[in-house]
């Protein structure tokens, strides 16, 4: 007993160690990195062409059977985030529904991605990732906002005013995440570091070093997979012109 007893705290300080929390590890793991996929060009900060919308703010859903109990109830945690504070709905697809998104299971190193907005009639697919940071609500929140039509924070026009993108830390081929909108689609939202939809500020880095700084040059924090902030609300419902 008196040699498993310093084993079990040995084991219990390791796990205390690497068991880091998901929010406090987003730089890191990089998960949004090319994580839109395009299937036309579009220079908005939100989609704004109707045809880019999910009608009456209803989108339907298919979710992989390769899905484990577990990881589908992350994924309906995942709705909750969204259904809660917006008045986007999400429902199990039925014939009726032309357009509807497919919860994809992805292969390792797949990571997690989807499209922006409604793509056309038919299956657009989101990839999760399991056994990765993806594999999270906040993440899968995140990239349900791209499906309903959302940009990256980063990207939006007045960007420049509140960051300062470090490209000698960046890695290579990454600069494209960082791509501003030229057209203002922001609601008159006010740039938030902590929006779901903003990048930490160590992704895409070389080196651990900053890719992100505010523009006094200091490093705050950036990005979390929490909650949708008052700014991400706002502008969910001036997309889809709605209260709820």
């Amino acid at each position: 007993m008196g040699i498993e007893l310093p084993l079990l705290c040995f084991i219990i300080l390791v796990f205390s160690i690497y068991a880091v929390p998901i929010e406090d590890s987003q730089d890191s793991s990089n998960i949004f990195l090319n994580d839109i996929r395009e299937v036309e060009s579009e220079d908005r900060s939100a989609i704004s062409t109707k045809r880019r919308r999910w009608p009456r703010g209803i989108i339907p859903y298919v979710i992989s059977r390769r899905f484990t109990k577990k990881e589908r109830k992350t994924i309906y945690k995942a709705f909750k985030m969204i259904n809660s504070t917006t008045c986007i709905k999400f429902y199990p697809k039925t014939k009726r529904n032309g357009s509807y998104v497919h919860f994809v299971r992805g292969k390792k190193n797949s990571g997690c991605f989807s499209n922006v907005g409604r793509i056309g009639n038919g299956r657009q697919n989101l990839n999760v990732e399991p056994h990765s940071f993806c594999m999270n609500p906040g993440a899968i929140a995140h990239e349900l906002l791209h499906v309903v039509g959302l940009y990256h924070e980063m990207s939006r026009p007045d960007r420049d005013d509140y960051i300062k993108i470090v490209k000698e830390n960046l890695q290579p081929g990454v600069i494209s995440n960082w791509h501003k909108h030229r057209y203002s689609l922001t609601y008159g939202t006010k740039y938030d570091y902590l929006s779901l939809m903003h990048y930490g500020s160590r992704a895409g880095s070389k080196n651990g070093e900053p890719t992100m700084l505010n523009r006094k040059g200091n490093v705050v924090k950036m990005g979390q997979l929490k909650k949708l902030r008052k700014g991400d609300i706002a502008i969910v419902k001036g997309i889809y012109r709605c209260r709820g």
